[in-house]
């Protein structure tokens, strides 16, 4: 198992954050790349703390052209197990010959305000997203299933969800600063402070533990809406 490891949606992030030209924290959050998937399928369990169509929101975000042929190649749901107690995640840094995408960074550059609007319409965006994803309180039992087959399989799974938090929680912290907006700083905090939960489901996925997390989620959904709403006593 170790080598599936390397396999996550960081290493996914990493590379599409060098192909912008900027940090890999950045690339999830100010794009606000953000989402809950939590499915149980025929096959097992599926969880992402991203959405599928990662590359096309990063390069709307940056206004990239993305385009077929390169380097980066996406594998839009990665397995680990078999039968009915696999767990998957995604999308993930692929392998496939061929068959990848090319990012081409913009030279134009966006104002403060500009990019601060940006920021605020893909945060409603996907605040609608999540919405829909956290609806429902995700299946434990599945969780439990996969773990009992196979515990290494959960800790990089559930382990790549907490990442992707982690990573938004970062970028979102340092823009309340640059913004002088503490909407998005509480933002950042709260998904700094899930990604601590996830990291503890990944190796204990009890039911409380879980209920703890997704509660936090949607804490983070409400203040997600509340950032992206426009402040009365700031500049911005």
């Amino acid at each position: 198992m170790s080598d599936n490891r390397a396999v996550s949606v960081i290493s996914l992030v990493d590379q599409i954050g060098a192909a912008l030209g900027v940090p890999a924290d950045e690339a999830i959050g100010f794009a606000v790349a953000i989402d809950f998937r939590w499915d149980v399928r025929e096959r097992g369990l599926f969880v992402s703390g991203t959405p599928a169509d990662l590359i096309e929101r990063a390069a709307a975000a940056f206004g990239a052209t993305l385009s077929a042929g390169g380097s980066i190649v996406v594998e839009a749901e990665h397995w680990l197990g078999s039968d009915r107690d696999a767990i998957g995640f995604g999308p993930v840094l692929g392998t496939a010959s061929g068959a990848g995408f090319t990012l081409t960074p913009t030279t134009t550059t966006p104002t403060a305000l500009e990019a601060l609007q940006g920021l605020r319409s893909r945060l409603r965006d996907s605040s609608t997203a999540l919405e829909a994803g956290l609806e429902e309180d995700p299946d434990v039992a599945a969780l439990a299933a996969a773990h009992a087959a196979d515990p290494n399989a959960v800790e990089v799974a559930i382990g790549d969800l907490a990442a992707t938090r982690r990573s938004a929680g970062r970028y979102l912290l340092d823009a309340g600063d640059l913004y002088d907006d503490e909407r998005i700083d509480q933002l950042g905090d709260g998904y700094l402070r899930v990604s601590g939960l996830w990291d503890a489901v990944a190796t204990r996925p009890e039911k409380e533990l879980v209920a703890d997390a997704v509660a936090l989620e949607r804490a983070c959904l409400g203040w997600m809406r509340g950032a992206a709403e426009p402040p009365t006593r700031y500049a911005f």
